[in-house]
C-alpha cells in the first residue's frame, strides 16, 4: 500500500497537533523527518528540519478533510486576552 504526504511543517507543536487529530480519528500515520532532521534530533534534542506526516491512500481524503476543518477552526479568545492584544 502506498502512503501519501498529508501534511508537512518544521513546527513541532503543529506536527503534534496534527498527529493528535489523526489519532483521535483512528487514522494510521507515519511521521518522517526530511534530510538530516532525525540525526539533528538525536544530537540536539530537536530539529528545525521539515517533518512530514504520511497516511495511506485510502485514508488520505479523510485526513485532508480533517486538516481543512482544523485549519479553518476559529478559537474563542477570552475577553481578558483580547484586551491585552489591543
Amino acid at each position: 500500500m502506498e502512503e501519501k504526504v498529508v501534511f508537512e511543517s518544521s513546527d513541532e507543536i503543529l506536527i503534534r497537533q496534527i498527529i493528535g487529530l489523526l489519532e483521535d480519528n483512528n487514522i494510521a500515520y507515519i511521521r518522517r523527518e526530511v534530510g538530516s532532521g532525525a540525526y539533528m534530533t538525536i544530537l540536539f534534542g530537536q530539529s528545525l528540519a521539515t517533518k512530514q506526516i504520511l497516511v495511506s491512500e485510502e485514508d488520505y481524503d479523510k485526513a485532508k478533510k480533517l486538516l481543512k476543518v482544523f485549519e479553518e477552526a476559529e478559537y474563542d479568545i477570552p475577553e481578558e486576552l483580547k484586551e491585552e492584544e489591543e
